[in-house]
């Protein structure tokens, strides 16, 4: 299981990019994020899995999932995230900030927003 809420909540919104988002969106509850790297140019998240995962591939085997803005009052920053597959399992997350430096620490209080052209235009935000 993802410990924390924030990355979950950023992989959440981002798999609503996949054409297969339905198959795929039960890896959240399969994956726990194992390694982290932060900077203050962005962070790095590495999930692993068990092989219960592998009934909930995504169909795109190397696919790459972008357009969630991140905000947060309590940090001065603008960052974009990217979530990668690799053989239809998401695999890890790359989060670079545009503007201002990347907290480095866990988030709690965030705005997350669907960016990418043909978006929901879903939104989450944690005070």
């Amino acid at each position: 299981m993802i410990k924390s809420t924030y990355i979950a909540d950023v992989v959440d919104l981002l798999l609503d990019g996949a054409a297969d988002a339905d198959t795929c969106r039960p890896q959240i509850e399969l994956l726990s994020d194992t390694i982290y790297g932060c900077t203050s140019g962005g962070a790095f998240v590495s999930f692993s899995h068990n092989e219960d995962i592998a009934q909930y591939k995504s169909r795109d085997e190397s696919g790459v999932l972008d357009g969630v803005k991140i905000t947060s009052a309590d940090f001065e920053f603008e960052a974009d995230a990217t979530l990668y597959f690799r053989n239809g399992i998401i695999h890890n997350m790359e989060i670079v900030c545009k503007q201002g430096s990347y907290p480095r620490r866990d988030l709690t209080k965030y705005i997350l927003t669907q960016v990418w052209n043909g978006a929901p235009g879903r939104e989450i935000s944690r005070d």
